[in-house]
């Protein structure tokens, strides 16, 4: 567990170094341009009144709009939770599965929040700055940290089910 700790330690300061450094900055900026696309695409599904331009979604009716920023595509959670899988002492199947399953969902997320932060701006501004600034930015960091966990406790108790059979052979 030690030596977990401080290799997540140092891959932190490595996922900041990578998050500060301009060569990245392309690939957020695609990364928030899918997110707003998927964001309305699945608000179109129920609501007509979004537009579109760019990483910009647009309320219709009320004039209100959100942009999908680099700061809004949760890729420093991301990162953060492939580098805890990685680092992690367990199969590399269990590994392949976990970033892939783990950046889904929390992306995934990261889609529900665009879309409630977009309803909220529209017809709640009142509340933007809290659901923005605090609630959804704690809960991607929670849903991180719960994914990671969920992982970490299947992979456990897949390897301790693979050791049990091999010694009852």
């Amino acid at each position: 567990m030690k030596k977990f700790i401080i290799s997540y330690s140092i891959a932190v300061i490595l996922v900041l170094i990578i998050l500060s450094s301009d060569w990245i900055a392309d690939f957020s900026s695609l990364l928030s341009l899918a997110l707003a696309y998927s964001a309305k695409f699945c608000i179109q599904i129920f609501d007509d009144s979004i537009m579109q331009q760019g990483a910009v979604l647009l309320h219709q009716f009320t004039g209100r709009y959100i942009e999908v920023t680099e700061e809004c595509n949760a890729l420093e959670a991301t990162l953060l939770l492939i580098a805890a899988i990685l680092i992690f002492p367990a199969p590399f199947k269990h590994k392949l599965y976990g970033v892939i399953l783990g950046v889904c969902i929390l992306q995934g997320l990261n889609i529900l929040r665009i879309i409630s932060l977009y309803y909220i701006l529209a017809f709640y501004a009142e509340w933007f700055t809290f659901v923005h600034e605090y609630l959804w930015r704690g809960l991607i960091l929670l849903d991180m940290l719960l994914l990671f966990i969920g992982w970490m406790l299947f992979s456990i108790r897949t390897q301790q089910q693979g050791n049990h059979a091999n010694q009852s052979v």
